[in-house]
């Protein structure tokens, strides 16, 4: 240490890549120079150790200079000559000049005679290097130290460096230490293999022996976390454990109870399909079986009954599919549950033999079942005194038969499912009396997966199972897990019955079903069942006919149905519902057209209002999601792909901006998404935009949101065919207002429409005497590219218009002027301007113009005699250059003279 403190530091650094050099490309050629080279690399160590002893900042940073380091050493061993912690290098170098040293001359060299020295130098840096790896904020590579640890690991010749003295720091135990879900996860894959490599062998697992405990508690503590819970690390993890059961914690070996119940319950979980890590090969879940099965006898009591908890799920159905079908693996969990009776209670045994004899398969026949045992035990389960005869001691051990009958209920064969869903029905008025607690835990939640099945069969059993728990439990009963609020559903008439008509093999009568619930809702208040009933049991039966898709009534009643359900829901379950359909939409193509209608059913079915800041939030957020349906991408004509609006999202996302109270900052936006369809050359797509707009019209207040569209409109369509598509939308628009009896009952009660006149007024003009009109009457032969250029909208426009006003001329004032006036006047004006006397066309046009307008107004009803009168003269006399009583003078002086 002394010699190398007199060295400059870059030396040190050039010797050690030197010596990278050197083992690398020499080999075997300084054999006899290597036990040399492992001292000088030990005294590093040493030299390192003493300049860094109590400098803590520099030790608990230790191994976070690693990644940047190795890059330094890449090339042609060129390294940077000064390093921000040139100690730090120095000891990473070294580390790993020793792993390459004992990687490559360790069948050829001995090296335990170094062990004393080579240990005495690490002694330091191994009761660091947990700290130093758990703590560390930035996850770094796997540390050298870890490294040269794993090369020790991987070969058995060096397995005697890793032996440690009394009172020295374990190399195995620092190594188990550093197992934890804040490591890296390379540094997790580097002790893994190291682990692994050594209870591989006999004296590898002779040194690990001594930890199992530290391990097996670090790997319960590693499997909860998320750190590897999936893919190599945890394979990993359950190779070392089932290497642990082979070498060291066998049935005969004496580890403690809470060791082993720890083992088995990390086993288990690999044989979970709900797991994301579960083995998914049959032959590895069979040797995970072999393995508990001679070790369950040694669990405490109460290690044994949440070991049964972890088997029985086995046996039960996967969320809403079948679980394990294999018949040697749950065979294999029904022995190692029957192996758990040797430390419960005989009551326990007697269960244990039924489910044996209820998962009884054929020794003669491949793949069926041994019916000479399994029907005498499933008919011994269809009535109540057949569960009390084994739920003696409590309903808990009745767990894996519960499990196993839901299993059946999705099997194919109608005898085993026919007779589940009699002992399930049969459980369920046992437990009403005995464990209700037992039941909402671990037999309801099943049976709310049972009900979002795929499959028709299985998902009637489980429909009819929560129709008996709506009954036997009833409305009074506060548990909303058990279905008792549905009870008025249910009644002795089919007919009537909301259950029986859902499960009836003709659709007509589900769709009959789904319709009296429908109205049952609809008419409703308040929620008529709790939140749970609705999310758990009434929502999936809804989704079903939309995601199915196979006939068109029932689909179109389940749209209605969510829509219902939706105005119902609390403003969690709302956004819960509304995320599905905006996640499912795009994977269900083929489905379109349900999926889309059903979104916007429960978007219509928004009722928090927009006062909580939270929920607007919630609901912008919505909407932009939702923004991206508004177009879909169809093929045209000439195969091109082009955008399609989709009239039902526009109109769905103005509900939602009028009941979130949005419309001042969004309505804007969605208006002018539709107007800019307008502009398709293809001319369904401009239907769809026009039909769209029309709609959304009627459905905002008549006077500021029609005033927005007519602003929209002279925005957006401002040239060429547009002109032509923007009068035809307004004649679109005028007309779906005049067939609406809401807005003809009380258009004229108030102003609101008259103040939109000026502006509708200005768009017609522009039609009938501007470019549009131009390009109508030219001779072109290509002038009527498109639909919308057929004839002149702009008349019909003027009628329907003089229909809406209110006939109040008397109001003009200096400032103002009625509705009537704004219609009327631009055309007086034409008559009147000297400049189109001469001009016949326009004087035609004025004609037809004030013709439209007078029949228009004959329809008005908001029109008075008198006013009519006072209108008519003075119009007329401003065109007759004076009033009657001073045109008669100047006829009489004129007779005079």
């Amino acid at each position: 240490g002394k010699g190398l403190a007199q060295v400059d530091h870059a030396k040190h650094l050039g010797f050690l890549n030197l010596l990278r050099s050197i083992v690398g490309k020499l080999g075997f050629k300084v054999k006899s120079y290597v036990p040399i080279f492992v001292q000088i690399c030990i005294g590093f160590l040493r030299f390192a150790e003493g300049r860094n002893r109590g400098d803590k900042e520099e030790e608990e940073e230790v191994e976070e200079e690693n990644e940047e380091n190795e890059e330094n050493e890449d090339g042609e061993g060129i390294l940077v000559a000064h390093t921000k912690n040139h100690m730090s290098s120095i000891r990473t170098l070294t580390l790993r000049r020793l792993s390459e040293i004992f990687a490559h001359y360790n069948e050829h060299v001995d090296f335990g005679g170094d062990r004393t020295t080579l240990m005495g130098a690490l002694q330091g840096y191994l009761a660091r290097l947990p700290a130093s790896i758990i703590s560390s904020e930035v996850r770094v590579k796997s540390p050298a130290l870890l490294g040269l640890l794993e090369t020790l690991s991987m070969n058995s010749s060096l397995f005697p460096l890793l032996r440690g003295g009394e009172g020295e720091v374990q190399p195995i135990r620092t190594m188990i230490d550093c197992i934890n879900p804040s490591s890296s996860s390379d540094a997790l894959a580097s002790l893994l293999r190291s682990l692994e490599s050594l209870l591989n062998t006999d004296e590898g697992a002779a040194l690990v022996e001594g930890h199992v405990v530290d391990l097996v508690s670090a790997f319960a503590e590693l499997l909860d976390s998320t750190t590897a819970s999936t893919g190599k690390l945890s394979s990993r993890q359950l190779t070392i454990l089932c290497l642990i059961c082979e070498r060291i914690v066998t049935p005969e070996s004496d580890f403690p109870p809470s060791t082993v119940s720890t083992i088995v319950q990390l086993l288990v979980p690999f044989l979970d399909p709900a797991k994301a890590f579960c083995v998914r090969q049959d032959d590895v879940k069979l040797k995970i079986l072999n393995i508990i099965s001679p070790l369950v006898p040694k669990l405490t009591k109460e290690d044994a009954n949440a070991t049964v908890y972890m088997l029985a799920k086995l046996l039960g159905p996967v969320k809403n599919k079948r679980g394990i079908t294999s018949i040697s693996l749950r065979r294999g969990v029904v022995e190692s549950i029957s192996g758990i009776a040797s430390v419960l209670s005989d009551d326990f045994r007697t269960m244990a033999d039924c489910l044996a004899d209820l998962n009884a398969y054929s020794d003669k026949h491949v793949e069926e079942y041994d019916f000479n045992r399994l029907l005498p035990a499933l008919n011994k389960l269809d009535s109540v005194d057949g569960w009390k005869k084994l739920g003696g001691e409590g309903a808990k051990i009745l767990l894996p038969l519960s499990f196993t009958l839901l299993h059946y209920l999705y099997d194919l064969d109608g005898v085993l499912s026919r007779g589940a869903f009699k002992g399930l029905k049969a459980l369920v008025d046992y437990l009403s009396t005995s464990d209700v607690r037992f039941l909402e835990t671990s037999v309801m939640p099943s049976v709310k997966f049972g009900v979002t099945c795929h499959s028709d069969a299985p998902r009637k059993l489980f429909i009819m199972i929560v129709r008996h728990s709506a009954l036997t439990f009833g409305s009074n009963n506060p548990s909303p897990h058990l279905f008792g609020d549905l009870e008025s559903l249910a009644s002795e008439d089919e007919e009537i019955d909301f259950f029986r008509n859902i499960t009836h093999v003709q659709v007509h009568r589900r769709t009959r079903g789904f319709g009296r619930l429908r109205k049952l809702l609809d008419s409703a208040s308040s929620p008529p069942f709790c939140q749970q009933s609705m999310q758990s049991f009434l929502l999936p039966l809804a989704n079903h006919p939309v995601f199915e898709a196979k006939n068109e009534a029932f689909a179109l009643e389940g749209v209605s149905m969510l829509g219902s359900i939706a105005r119902h829901l609390k403003w969690g379950a709302w956004v819960s519902l509304v995320n599905l359909y905006l996640v499912q939409i795009p994977k269900q193509s083929n489905n379109e057209r349900f999926m889309i209608s059903a979104l916007c059913a429960i978007l219509d079915g928004f009722h928090e209002g927009g006062a909580d800041e939270g929920v607007k939030r919630g609901v912008e957020k919505i909407v932009k999601r939702v923004e991206t349906l508004l177009h879909k991408e169809v093929k045209d004509k000439g195969g091109s792909r082009i955008k399609v609006l989709r009239s039902p999202v526009a109109l769905a996302l103005l509900a939602l901006f009028q009941k979130a109270n949005m419309m001042e900052t969004s309505f804007s936006g969605l208006v002018l998404v539709v107007c800019r369809a307008l502009k398709s050359k293809e001319s369904d797509s401009r239907d769809v935009a026009r039909a769209t707009l029309a709609k959304m019209a009627l459905a905002v207040d008549i006077g500021g949101g029609l005033g927005e569209i007519v602003h929209q409109l002279a925005v957006t369509l401002g040239e060429g065919y547009q002109l032509h598509v923007r009068a035809a939308t307004l004649h679109t628009i005028l007309l779906a207002l005049t067939k609406d009896e809401g807005v003809m009952a009380s258009v004229h009660d108030n102003g609101e429409f008259d103040e939109n006149v000026p502006a509708i007024m200005d768009l017609i003009i522009q039609d009938i005497y501007g470019v549009a009109a131009e390009m109508k009457e030219t001779k072109d032969a290509e002038k009527r590219v498109i639909k919308e250029a057929m004839g002149v909208k702009s008349y019909d426009t003027l009628e329907l218009l003089s229909v809406l006003i209110r006939f109040r001329p008397s109001e003009t004032t200096t400032g103002t002027m009625s509705a009537v006036h704004a219609v009327v006047t631009p055309f007086v004006e034409m008559l009147q301007d000297n400049a189109n006397a001469s001009n016949l066309t326009i004087i035609k046009k004025v004609r037809a113009c004030l013709e439209r307008i007078v029949v228009g107004l004959a329809k008005n009803n908001d029109v008075q005699g008198d006013e009519v009168l006072k209108f008519v003269w003075a119009t007329i006399a401003s065109l007759l250059g004076g009033t009657g009583k001073r045109k008669r003078a100047e006829e009489e002086e004129e007779k005079e003279k």
